[in-house]
Order: C-alpha cells, then structure tokens, then sequence
C-alpha cells in the first residue's frame, strides 16, 4: 500500500521480485504514464475525490478505482460542546453577544488561495459584532493577512491561532457560532483535486456551515447540509453570514446542521 505516487516505480519493481498486490491511494491527479502502469499492475486504486476518481477511470478499469474520502472522529467532539466554546472564547476576549466566524487549515498553503481575503474583505460589509477566527496559519501567512485585515479596518476583530496539533482543534471549531470555507475555486486543486479535511471537522461540531460552490465542496456537503455561496463573492458570503445567523431563519440552518452531522457520522 502507498499514498506517495512518487514511490510507483519502486513498488513495480519490486513487483517482479516479490509476489504483493499494489494498492495507491492518491490525493492528486496523475500523469498518464503512471495511470496506465496502474491500469496494469495495480490492484486497487483508492482516489480522495470525485474528480480523481473520474480521471481516473478514463485510463483504468472502473472496477478498479474506488473513492475513499476523508473522514474524522466524531466522539472527539461530543464531550466539548460547553467547556471548550467558553474556555476559547474567554482566552480570545470574544463575549457571549458576539458572533464568532472560524476557519481552520493553513490560510495560502503554496498560494492557493482559501478565500481569506474575500472573508477578511466581507467581514467590513458585517455588523460589528461579527469577529472571525483564524486557526492553523503559519507566521508569514498570519503577517499577510493581518495587513489585509488592517487594509479593511477589521484587525480587532480578528483572531489568530498559529497550527495546532489535530487533537486540539475541535475545541477551536466548537467555539465558533459559524464554520467557513470559501475558495475561489477555478484551479485544479479546488475543482478535481482536494476532500478537504477541516469540512468533516466543521460537520462533527454540529455548527453552521458556509462554502463556496466549487465541485470539491459539493463532493463533502450538498444544499440540505450548508450554506453554498457563489465561489468568489463576497456580497453572496456576506448574504450568507448573514441568514445562517439569523433567528428567523434558526429552523432551517439547525436541520443543515443536523443533515452534515448525520452524514459526517456515517463516513
């Protein structure tokens, strides 16, 4: 078994040595080469998303390919509903009245952009009791993004986490009152590649959940279980925060969050 397509050719090799089946479960589209040595030797071929899935298939047998998304550890969440949002809450100064939009990941890993401008952006369009929660950025990330913040006049009201380990950060998602991710899409990443993994987190805590419409996003979530935006507007995204977080609408935000978490228990 290997998830590095990089160790292919010496897994092949080995092959004529060795009497092992192949199995590669990849979390990237592949050249054409190596699909058709896949095609030929390998035993199963597991891809993160549908889009690789489907590349794939136009080279392999279908009866070989197979999709094999992310998944995550829903008890990790259960315990925390309570102790975790005041305990993060309290160290961040965000107070009871104020409504706490997060994000987790790395904030422009190899500048792929996550849509954080476009939130840092929307927040000025927001009330001033909206604030936003940055987790999992790395220094020179975080300093980018502080100056857009400050270009906008919203530098107070947002917060910056460095990278945590895995284990902490559902008490960072469980604190938020709305969960967000909104890539712009328009690359390969976005559109075929990534299962992005902070989506099944933003299920598991049982939060509102906004993204942007790119076929990744749709690949986790569908309309019954978040809130999708155009991919790139920030008018739709400030529309968005704005009715997830509205009394009125609380019955049909509160099923959402009810259908992603049954899904996400499911995985």
């Amino acid at each position: 078994f290997i998830n590095d397509p990089a160790l292919l050719w010496v897994v092949l090799i080995g092959k004529f040595f060795f009497r092992y089946h192949v199995v590669l479960e990849s979390h990237s589209l592949l050249p054409e080469k190596k699909k058709r040595l896949l095609q030929k030797y390998a035993t199963v071929v597991f891809g993160v998303s549908a889009g690789i899935c489907e590349d794939f298939e136009r080279t392999i047998e279908k009866s070989k390919v197979h999709l094999l998304p992310n998944a995550v550890d829903v008890a990790a969440y259960a315990h925390l509903e309570t102790s975790a949002r005041d305990e993060v809450r309290n160290l961040l100064h965000v107070g009871k009245d104020t409504v706490l939009m997060g994000y987790v990941g790395r904030l422009a890993p190899l500048g792929e952009d996550k849509g954080i401008a476009l939130m840092l952006e929307g927040l000025a369009q927001l009330p001033a009791r909206v604030s936003l929660l940055l987790v999992g950025g790395v220094p020179q990330e975080e300093s980018t993004f502080r100056e857009v913040a400050k270009k906008h006049g919203v530098e107070k009201r947002v917060h910056f986490i460095a990278h945590v380990a895995p284990d902490s950060v559902p008490r960072y998602v469980v604190a938020c009152d709305v969960l967000v991710f909104v890539p712009p899409g328009g690359t390969v990443f976005f559109e075929k590649e990534t299962s992005p993994m902070k989506l099944y987190e933003y299920m598991a805590s049982k939060r509102p959940i906004i993204v942007s419409d790119v076929p990744t996003n749709r690949g986790v979530l569908s309309d019954t279980e978040a809130r999708f935006v155009r991919a790139g507007s920030m008018p739709d995204f400030v529309a968005a925060v704005a009715e997830v977080t509205s009394p009125m609408n609380a019955p049909v935000v509160y099923a959402r969050v009810e259908a992603a978490y049954s899904r996400v228990r499911g995985n």
